[in-house]
């Protein structure tokens, strides 16, 4: 009976820690503005024609040339 139950909060603890770091990493994904700039391109070759090496990364969350979209980037 106390097997069962120990086995019980474990899942339960690991599910909650399973969506506390998803959460975590939306947040971070979420701060980088590329997919918000102009210069981004959605290119597989070339993301951001000012700084490529830069783009889609932790070190793009405050870059100094982000300029926001004048109109929504269609998907197509």
């Amino acid at each position: 009976m106390i097997l069962s139950w120990v086995l019980i909060l474990l899942t339960v603890w690991s599910l909650l820690s399973a969506a506390r770091d998803a959460l975590r990493q939306a947040r971070r994904m979420y701060a980088i503005p590329c997919p918000r700039c102009r210069f981004f391109s959605n290119n597989t070759h070339l993301k951001c024609c000012v700084h490529p090496h830069l783009a889609m990364t932790d070190a793009a969350v405050n870059c100094r040339d982000f300029e926001p979209q004048t109109k929504p980037m269609r998907l197509s």
